[in-house]
């Protein structure tokens, strides 16, 4: 999903003149280029399956007045299996916590506010319990997906490639309805 620091900060600006209505499809701007598969395979160090075990429950930030409205959230991240590796790129197959996207509270001014998931265009929301198929890349301050639209829903053993909003980019539709071992070999093939 890219550095969080910069995404935080445009999603800041991006929704603070949003008030009582529910938060779908920001477009968030990428450090990484992930509109191809020649960008995963450049850019990504791994694709893995993995799953969401846990996360953080929207908890009013202590500087929560004035603050944009922005309740983050973190993740626990399980890595089930990794089909595809970046030649030289480091590797992870340990569980990890990242940043994913939170919530947006209706109004900055009052605590009791009602909060929205914040839903990324072309991308699907990482749901606990949600299996994915996931471009990966360690960055200094640790894994991530390289971007949100670069993380592809499952059912079972096949990508379905569901976004909450807006339509699966180039890659996630190129390997939409094929097994795990399918789109790992596209994505081999990519990286030739």
């Amino acid at each position: 999903m890219m550095p969080r620091a910069l995404i935080l900060i445009l999603a800041l600006t991006t929704l603070a003149g949003c008030s009582h209505e529910q938060v779908h499809g920001i477009e968030p701007d990428a450090a990484f280029p992930s509109a191809t598969l020649t960008d995963w395979v450049t850019h990504g160090d791994q694709l893995s399956v993995i799953r969401i075990t846990g996360e953080t429950p929207p908890t009013l930030p202590k500087d929560w007045k004035n603050s944009g409205g922005l309740i983050g959230r973190k993740v626990t991240v399980e890595i089930e299996r990794t089909v595809w590796h970046r030649a030289h790129a480091p590797r992870r197959a340990v569980p990890f916590r990242m940043q994913a996207w939170g919530w947006m509270m209706e109004s900055d001014q009052h605590a009791d506010s009602p909060i929205h998931p914040i839903i990324v265009r072309n991308a699907p929301r990482l749901k606990v319990g949600g299996r994915y198929l996931a471009v990966l890349m360690r960055l200094d301050y640790g894994w991530t997906p390289l971007n949100d639209d670069a993380v592809m829903t499952l059912d079972g053993d096949t990508v379905t490639g569901h976004v909450d909003a807006g339509a699966p980019t180039a890659p996630v539709a190129a390997l939409r309805g094929k097994t795990v071992a399918e789109a790992a070999a596209v994505v081999r093939r990519a990286d030739r």
